[in-house]
């Protein structure tokens, strides 16, 4: 059906598949035209066709040019070998026939096409020497079956909304689609009802059905099973001098006492202390700290953060008030992974990127304290199967206690205040280990079940 202003190219096509029927039961032969061009084998040399050009043939509006030989079975346009084409003033026409005879198909040409063809190529395949003509000369073409149609710019034209189901980025949709040869004029991405409208030959639009097709599926996800370990072990020093006070107690009374005999209780006793230096080491198991499980699309970050929020206060003063305000930072462990997944081998190729931070000390300045942060980084990459797990270790954190008691008012005393001191300094270590497990996700795989096999 021919719309106004529209051309159907489906009813061009059949109308050329009445021709070729037609004229191929009348099993009438068509002398080769004359022309001085070339078109060789690149990948073997076995002959060069050459021929000298009589002269210039007036092109018909509707031209056929038979192969010399049947055409036997259906051949990829689109991956035939590569070939080699000289042409120096040859009719546009006769040009067109030397790319369909070494691609054994027939030539049908709609319209008048004029011009003469100086090109030369080396190793190219039928395709790409047509699609060179075709920006040479702006005509439009197609593959059917065993023909090569052509035709005229204004004419062949269709259009086509290709519906996106899976690919997220509608940008690269377009990119993609210009790859092949599309004018950007001619694709339209709509991102709203997730669907592309290319327009061009049929030719042009079958082959962005094909690659949207090979393009838009499914994005693979993993997921990632995280697991942050932690051991604590540390020294400890104990220095100084150990007072103990006696309690003391007594019966009787004070009346006519004459010797300490009669004096009852323990209020002579001695003032007893014991002065004392003891060291120790000590080392817990690993804990599980934490456990969470994330979901991450193919080539996507996902990120995981263990710890907490710590306000850092700043004050501003002004002539009548003054104003304190909180910026809050994370402290803890944050985990970055980028897993880059391949279904087919069942591999996850993984970038993972590890932080570690803690504050060591808090630093004042007038009414302000801040804390000072110490940070531990570590990024690596790991190839794994699915169900693999990979280990992250040797990000320590070290914090240092220093206890002070003593005897009040004599432990301040100078030089001889050392003697009623107690100090007890601790040095406690903590190294974190990180263990990541990722999963392809399958229908099989159930995260529940993960977990419950992860906790037993």
């Amino acid at each position: 059906m021919k719309q106004e202003g529209i051309y159907n190219p489906n009813l061009f096509t059949e109308k050329i598949k009445r021709i070729l029927a037609e004229y191929n039961q009348k099993n009438v032969s068509t002398k080769e035209p004359e022309h001085k061009s070339s078109a060789s084998s690149a990948e073997n040399t076995a002959g060069t066709e050459k021929a000298g050009q009589a002269g210039e043939q007036k092109e018909k509006s509707r031209e056929k040019i038979q192969l010399p030989q049947p055409y036997n079975e259906q051949h990829n346009f689109r991956n035939e070998g590569r070939y080699n084409f000289d042409w120096q003033g040859t009719p546009i026409a006769q040009s067109l026939y030397a790319v369909a005879k070494v691609a054994n198909r027939d030539v049908v040409i709609n319209g008048t096409l004029d011009g003469k063809v100086y090109m030369s190529l080396h190793n190219v395949t039928c395709e790409k020497a047509m699609q060179y003509l075709s920006n040479a000369f702006n005509f439009n073409w197609m593959v059917d079956d065993n023909a090569i149609l052509v035709s005229t710019s204004d004419t062949m034209l269709q259009s086509k909304i290709i519906p996106v189901h899976h690919l997220s980025d509608m940008e690269k949709v377009t990119n993609e689609l210009k790859a092949l040869g599309l004018n950007e004029s001619n694709i339209f991405a709509n991102s709203e009802t997730r669907s592309v409208s290319v327009t061009g030959t049929p030719y042009q639009v079958a082959a962005a059905v094909r690659h949207m097709s090979a393009i838009d599926k499914p994005v693979s996800q993993c997921l990632v099973l995280a697991q942050l370990i932690e051991i604590n072990h540390g020294d400890k020093l104990d220095l100084g001098m150990q007072y103990s006070l006696p309690t003391y107690s007594h019966t009787g009374t004070t009346s006519g006492i004459t010797d300490s005999s009669s004096f009852k209780g323990n209020w002579l006793e001695k003032l007893t202390f014991s002065a004392n230096a003891t060291a120790s080491k000590s080392l817990s198991k690993g804990k599980v700290v934490s456990r969470p499980m994330i979901m991450v699309m193919n080539g996507q970050e996902g990120v995981v953060n263990f710890g907490d929020q710590v306000p850092i206060l700043s004050s501003t003063t002004t002539s009548s008030s003054t104003s304190v305000t909180a910026e809050y930072k994370d402290i803890g462990t944050n985990l970055t992974i980028t897993p880059a997944i391949d279904e087919v081998t069942g591999t996850i190729s993984m970038k993972i990127a590890a932080e570690i931070s803690n504050i060591t000390s808090w630093i004042s300045k007038g009414e302000t304290t801040a804390p000072q942060i110490s940070t531990r980084k570590a990024t690596t990459s790991a190839h794994l199967k699915s169900g693999q797990s990979f280990v992250i270790g040797g990000l320590m954190s070290v914090k240092d206690l220093d206890n002070l008691s003593g005897i009040p008012g004599l432990m301040n005393l100078p030089i001889l205040g050392e003697l009623f001191k107690f100090h007890s300094q601790t040095k406690e270590y903590s190294e974190v280990y990180i263990m990541i497990t990722p999963y392809i996700v399958t229908d099989d795989i159930d995260p529940k079940e993960i977990l419950r096999q992860v906790g037993d």
